[in-house]
């Protein structure tokens, strides 16, 4: 009992440090964002950002249908951009089943992005922006995260392995040689966007969800077992929120800044029978830079 008292005590301090950095990560990138406000403010609008901000605040409520039609009628219609970052995966529960008496629930496993090894956090996107409604569009997402299992620190478990109950809590490293999905966690989603009225010149907050397909390399290699998977396989369904600021450096060039929460459900299928299973929240901190292109004017536009 005393054993379970302290893991559960290690459990509940490595959830807080978890959060405690989160927060950490969240403060950084709004800090980040008030200074490419303001940065932003000093170069396009010389008479500052309150004064703006309050402006901006009363128009957007008097004429908000206005501007949704009118945002930016000038600017070229379709943009591409590439992004990096950083993610944060939220502890879960895992599911392993295979033949010969495996059937096991772990819970409270930890992930890590493995920062440290290449390849870096990155994804790419495409977004068509209306013409009658510039203010609203669509996007194709594509974002490679890495998730690498925390195989050293006991997690609570339960069920049989290999017909034989398992304790109620060890590492991951007695089931598992490798448990990770490091040439992606791949979420592709087919995203709404909506660009906000500006809140001075040519920084514009823009929010957005989306929906997909999570399509991991997944790599688990079982204790004792001679072969491992190592393959992507499509293994559930993917859904993200997220908000951001983009600023117009140039007519044909911007920068952004932008926060994701996504979810992805995993149902993977292993090389030697069974699945694994988990649904993962993921945290994520995004930085990145967009091209700007006009749409040909044969291209059809949605009514």
């Amino acid at each position: 009992m005393a054993q379970a008292a302290m893991v559960s005590c290690s459990a509940t301090g490595k959830r807080l440090q978890r959060w405690l950095w989160v927060a950490c990560k969240v403060s950084i990138v709004v800090g980040g964002l008030l200074g490419m406000i303001a940065l932003a403010d000093v170069a396009v609008r010389p008479g500052g950002f309150l004064n703006a901000f309050a402006h901006r605040l009363v128009d957007a409520g008097l004429r908000k249908v206005h501007q949704l039609r009118s945002a930016d009628p000038a600017l070229p219609d379709m943009q591409f951009g590439a992004y990096g970052g950083g993610s944060l995966a939220l502890p879960t529960q895992v599911t392993f089943k295979q033949p010969g008496g495996t059937d096991m629930v772990m819970e409270g496993v930890d992930w890590h992005s493995g920062a440290a090894k290449m390849p870096p956090y990155h994804g790419f996107r495409g977004t068509w922006w209306s013409r009658k409604v510039p203010a609203v569009g669509a996007m194709v997402d594509l974002a490679y995260i890495k998730v690498i299992a925390d195989r050293t620190t006991p997690v609570r478990q339960s069920g049989k392995r290999d017909g034989a109950k398992v304790p109620a809590s060890e590492p991951l490293s007695k089931t598992f040689r490798r448990l990770e999905f490091t040439n992606g966690l791949n979420l592709l989603t087919w995203n709404g966007v909506l660009r906000l009225p500006a809140l001075f010149g040519r920084v514009r907050p823009y929010i957005g969800l989306g929906a997909g397909l999570s399509v991991p390399h997944v790599e688990v290699h079982r204790q004792g077992a001679k072969r491992r998977t190592f393959e992507f396989q499509i293994a559930g369904l993917a859904f993200h929120v997220f908000g951001g600021l983009e600023w117009r450096v140039r007519d044909r060039f911007s920068v952004f800044s932008e926060y994701k929460m996504s979810y992805a459900g995993i149902d993977a299928d292993l090389y030697d029978g069974g699945s694994l299973g988990t649904k993962m929240w993921i945290n994520q901190f995004v930085a990145g830079a967009s091209g700007h292109v006009r749409r040909p004017l044969g291209i059809p536009v949605a009514q």
